[in-house]
């Protein structure tokens, strides 16, 4: 065997194989980013240079998991990688064993109401479980289904004999009752709800169970006649609203979950409301989240709010205009304050854009990425020579130092690889340069501003 036999079969062996679990994910990566989208999982694998942030952010999950309570500010203008980093965060806490709410304020949630927040939190709440779906029914039932194993394990009860059935559901509706007395809201009504979902599951009545968990939920147009029927009163408002969202995170505790994670998206949406009282209301209920997680009223709750930088420097209509919120989150040492000085246990996670190196080195991971997903081997292909050469002339194209957006950028990559992977006479450099069609078409994926509720 020559010397060059050798180094190739060694290389041959130092090369690990992908599982099929790796190939799969890998797979789901390049999917999401050739529809310019934010991967649903493994985000991890594309993003760069943003471990200090990250490592802050997961010292801040271990410090909630254990009780305590939180509140951040990101801040980033478009392309500078909030929603990948959310996406980091989201997987972050599902690891902590938390659920995870998304409320995305570009979807006509209105921060300055507290009933309409709690309302979308209950909407937007994820799994690991079930990441891609609403889980807020399915975690009921999951609580429910426990205490009604653990009352047949400890009584002996038998649910295939008619004279145990109604056995097991008194002591279920105790369980409920005392898991719940802790907690309750409204006197008895947060435990009455739970319970009336329970015995309307056992009867087969889906409009009053619907009801109980409406009610639950916080909506607001569940008849007054299903209230009756299930013992409840009132329902979500401004006063209460932090009271429902400590109780319903007290019941994810009792299920073990870890906690809650909020995730608010587009926050700098609230400069786009006309009224100021309006703005000041939103401004308002975002200081009572710091204000009550400071005060201990919120164990186990952590809430992210993600804003361009506009939000964090508006006089006018930012929170620069609330002076209360403004003074309890903005830095005092000037070199952080102008942003000479990198700062991650602030308030303000403050995100810089994407320099010429970072986006070569995105498209670097990327490109390895998807051959690992496809089996085959692109730094031939696409070597980092040529990696470069194409980042360097959409920079030239969008007349800017470095370009600034990298999800376009990276579909237009994907489709490259896809091209070179699939027609092995397909040569890269001589049948593609970034022509104006392409630039128009990576701005034109920009345009569409990536969501925390799409993926």
């Amino acid at each position: 065997m020559t010397v060059s036999e050798t180094t190739t079969a060694e290389a041959v062996v130092d090369t690990p194989v992908p599982t099929r679990e790796e190939r799969f994910l890998a797979e789901g990566v390049i999917r999401a980013l050739k529809l310019g989208l934010v991967p649903q999982r493994g985000v991890e694998r594309v993003v760069v240079g943003r471990r200090r942030e990250m490592d802050q952010m997961r010292r801040d999950l271990e410090y909630v998991a254990q009780g305590g309570a939180g509140v951040k500010f990101l801040s980033g203008d478009y392309g500078s990688g909030k929603t990948f980093l959310c996406s980091m965060l989201r997987e972050a806490a599902w690891g902590q064993g938390m659920v995870v709410s998304v409320v995305d304020l570009g979807r006509n949630v209105a921060l300055h109401k507290l009933e309409t927040v709690y309302q979308q939190v209950m909407a937007g709440m994820r799994t690991r479980e079930l990441p891609g779906t609403p889980a807020f029914d399915s975690l009921v039932q999951q609580w429910l289904y426990g205490l009604e194993d653990e009352v047949q394990r400890t009584e002996g009860l038998d649910p295939l004999k008619d004279e145990d059935r109604p056995v097991i559901a008194t002591h279920v509706e105790r369980r409920i009752q005392s898991a719940l007395a802790q907690v309750s809201v409204f006197d008895s009504s947060f435990a009455n709800a739970f319970r009336g979902y329970y015995a309307a599951i056992q009867r087969e009545d889906g409009i009053t169970a619907d009801a109980a968990l409406g009610w639950l939920k916080g909506e607001q147009n569940i008849p007054q006649e299903l209230k009756g029927r299930l013992h409840v009163k009132g329902g979500v408002s401004r006063a209460n609203a932090f009271a429902f969202l400590r109780a319903m995170n007290s019941l994810l505790l009792s299920m073990g979950y870890k906690g809650l994670v909020i995730l608010f998206d587009e926050t700098e949406l609230i400069r786009g409301l006309n009224r100021a009282d309006l703005r000041q209301a939103a401004y308002e209920n975002i200081k009572m989240f710091l204000d009550r997680s400071a005060m201990g009223d919120l164990p186990h709750v952590y809430a992210l709010f993600a804003g361009t930088e506009d939000l964090f420097a508006d006089e006018q209509k930012g929170i620069p205009s609330y002076q209360a919120l403004h003074d309890r989150i903005r830095p005092r040492h000037p070199g952080i304050a102008d942003g000479t000085v990198q700062e991650v246990r602030g308030a303000i996670l403050r995100l810089d854009g994407f320099s010429r190196d970072r986006l070569i080195e995105v498209a670097i991971k990327v490109r390895d990425l998807h051959g690992r997903a496809y089996a085959w081997e692109p730094v031939h292909r696409l070597d980092e020579a040529f990696l470069a050469d194409f980042a360097d002339h959409l920079a030239t194209r969008f007349g800017k130092a470095a370009p600034t957006f990298p999800r376009g950028f990276l579909k237009t990559l994907v489709d490259l690889l896809d091209l070179c992977e699939q027609d092995t006479a397909y040569d890269p450099r001589r049948d593609f340069a970034p022509s104006e069609r392409t630039v128009a078409a990576i701005e034109a994926v920009e345009e569409q501003e990536a969501h925390l509720l799409d993926f």
